[in-house]
């Protein structure tokens, strides 16, 4: 990925085991992060996932899925398939949960953002201040 997730992978997983879903995605409240919208919920699935997203969107993708891998099988191995159109596919089937995550993430996909970042993490004395 092109950006610095801290978030309990652990609770990820539980949530993700514990539900009849193939798709789990990590979100995070749009109010918290300073990245436009790109998704949305209901109850306790992802209904939406735009990066044009119409104003009614409340989370931003956090970066971070988690995919049963059978949900590849139904896709022909000789083409090349962008993720967003899986997702779409697995959200139209009402198959896509979440875990909405409260922890900053850092952007590092691009030279501005890589220095951004790097700058913020050599002026810090060690990763917890990086978090709280």
């Amino acid at each position: 990925g092109d950006t610095l997730l801290n978030w309990n992978h652990k609770e990820s997983e539980k949530i993700f085991n514990s539900k009849n879903l193939n798709v789990l995605m990590t979100i995070i409240n749009s109010n918290i992060v300073n990245e436009k919208p790109n998704v949305k919920i209901t109850d306790d699935r992802v209904t939406q996932y735009s990066k044009e997203s119409d104003g009614k969107f409340m989370y931003v993708d956090y970066g971070a899925l988690l995919v049963k891998k059978s949900i590849f099988k139904i896709f022909p191995r000789d083409i090349n398939i962008d993720l967003k159109e899986i997702l779409k596919f697995q959200i139209d089937k009402q198959d896509c949960g979440f875990h909405e995550v409260d922890k900053q993430f850092y952007e590092i996909g691009n030279p501005i953002s890589f220095n951004k970042t790097k700058s913020l993490l050599s002026n810090i004395r060690n990763l917890e201040e990086l978090w709280n």
